[in-house]
């Protein structure tokens, strides 16, 4: 059995969540574990659905229903304050890398919900260029993932729907 996604994994499961999610807005937000963030999201002429993001591993519509806390996270709290009622205008792979990006519109104002399903990756919410707030904030070399700084995609990788044969080759 998988335990993660590959880079090509989510370019296929994007292109279903963006068929299935987009038109839908997000109804609530929980947290039931330190590593997972459940959005249910109505609409979109779809009945409720439930997108399970595991960090670091996957993301993916599920009809399980497992029980949630009764007291919402510090951080569900912030979704449902920030993206409550948000219409998903769009779903999108970053490049080939293995983030998965939620294009948002609430209240007149686009946010980005970005999913890093890389070892050490989290769940970012976005308003315009700014950290709103990071699920874990986190540092490295290239960029600092914070609430309140300007969010910078981590370097990409080489992408092979971008390539032609010989860099293809090259890479390969």
């Amino acid at each position: 059995m998988k335990k993660e996604l590959s880079s090509l994994d989510i370019h296929v499961l994007v292109r279903e969540l963006s068929e299935a999610l987009t038109g839908g807005y997000i109804d609530k937000a929980y947290q039931p574990s330190y590593d997972e963030v459940v959005l249910t999201i109505t609409g979109g002429d779809k009945p409720r659905r439930r997108l399970l993001i595991h960090i670091g591993r996957f993301l993916c519509i599920t009809e399980r229903f497992k029980e949630m806390p009764q007291q919402p996270s510090p951080y569900a709290m912030l979704l449902r304050k920030h993206v409550s009622n948000a219409r998903i205008v769009n779903v999108q792979q970053h490049g080939f890398d293995r983030i998965v990006v939620f294009h948002l519109f609430v209240r007149g104002e686009t946010y980005r919900l970005i999913c890093e399903l890389f070892r050490n990756g989290t769940v970012i919410l976005v308003r315009g260029d700014e950290i709103v707030k990071p699920l874990t904030s986190k540092s490295w070399g290239s960029r600092d993932v914070k609430a309140g700084k300007t969010f910078l995609q981590p370097p990409s990788r080489a992408n092979p729907y971008e390539m032609d044969f010989e860099a293809f080759t090259e890479v390969m």
